[in-house]
């Protein structure tokens, strides 16, 4: 193969927007030699307790709840920040051609998150239908001049589990459609409430520090779902049922608490500057900037997908090298692009 036809099949596939440059590294820190980069896994990330084929090993223990802080040094809040609320699909959803199964909800002094189970076929039409109606359930309440709040909210769920039931009990139509996880948090005048189903993370600003509390689960997170399986022998896990877990936080010690999905992960594998970038953004409130380290990442795994699904078409091995040769951004972009943006994300916060 002829260099101008790589020269040409490279440019094309080079987004003109995107940069593949390696970015300075600070000299105290050590990046890890990436030997070989693993294309994108194409199938459900999550477990599911529910019996499909064969049988799963239940693990003995949930990983423990975990917090990382990241400073945001004097990076002034706004007294009119507004309140980040985003959702973004990962690059393993764009690959495998499905929907953005996380969804949100804010609203008035609260703010919800979802997460679609990525084994089920279509779990964000669950997540989302739980939305609707629970904003009906909200109204109605809101009509008899009631609140939505920690004391009521499970009851509320509760309603709308059940009406969404009414379609049916399958236990295969509940998995592929249903299994979702749901964290919620509310703001009174003294205190934020927590309340989760499932994995997920707790976003934390006490004015010098942003924290991410993560909630997991194991092997398999915990759908509300479960409550209304009648065959409990289907479930691997949760027999007895689930139910909501709640983390308090004085507004003594936090200015800001939110909630986000177990797509939030990614953050930790950004480079240190752009997880700088990622805090100082949260403290602000500032969705524009968080929005472009999202991009950046999606970008960056798109082109390498490309450039290695090219490779492989390759048949000798004299292409092969030749195309190493003239492509030297390739290993920088694997380096760049071990910041996985692979599951959907949604914040709010």
């Amino acid at each position: 193969m002829a260099f101008e036809q790589i020269k040409k099949v490279v440019s094309n596939l080079v987004p003109k927007t995107t940069s593949i440059l390696v970015p300075e590294t600070p000299q105290d820190t050590v990046e890890p030699t990436v030997q070989s980069v693993i294309l994108p896994d194409l199938q459900g990330t999550e477990s599911t307790a529910i019996e499909q084929n064969g049988t799963a090993t239940i693990p003995d223990e949930p990983k423990q709840t975990s917090t990382v802080s990241i400073s945001t040094e004097t990076v002034p809040q706004s007294p009119k920040r507004k309140i980040i609320s985003l959702s973004r699909i990962g690059t393993d959803h764009i690959y495998a051609g499905k929907n953005n199964q996380d969804y949100k909800l804010c609203g008035p002094n609260m703010k919800f998150v979802f997460d679609g189970c990525g084994s089920g076929t279509s779990s964000e039409v669950g997540s989302r239908l739980f939305t609707q109606l629970f904003m009906q359930e909200g109204t109605e309440l809101m009509k008899n001049g009631e609140t939505i709040g920690e004391e009521n909210f499970e009851e509320i769920v509760k309603k709308v589990f059940e009406r969404m039931t009414v379609i049916s009990k399958e236990p295969s139509f509940l998995f592929n459609n249903y299994c979702f996880t749901i964290l919620a948090c509310f703001e009174t005048d003294t205190e934020y409430v927590v309340l989760s189903c499932g994995d997920g993370f707790i976003i934390l600003d006490d004015g010098k520090n942003i924290s991410f509390q993560q909630l997991d689960d194991g092997e398999y997170p915990k759908y509300y779902i479960y409550n209304y399986i009648e065959d409990k022998e289907v479930l691997k896990e949760y027999k007895e049922g689930v139910g909501f877990t709640v983390n308090r936080f004085s507004k003594k010690a936090y200015q800001v608490v939110g909630v986000a999905t177990d797509g939030l992960r990614f953050y930790s594998e950004l480079s240190e500057q752009d997880q700088v970038k990622f805090a100082r953004s949260l403290h602000a409130g500032s969705s524009g900037q968080i929005e472009r380290i999202i991009n950046l990442c999606n970008e960056d795994r798109t082109l390498l997908f490309n450039l290695q699904r090219y490779y492989k078409k390759l048949k000798t091995e004299e292409e092969r090298q030749l195309f190493l040769k003239h492509v030297p951004q390739l290993k920088a972009l694997e380096e760049r692009s071990q910041a996985k943006f692979r599951d959907d994300v949604t914040i709010c916060f």
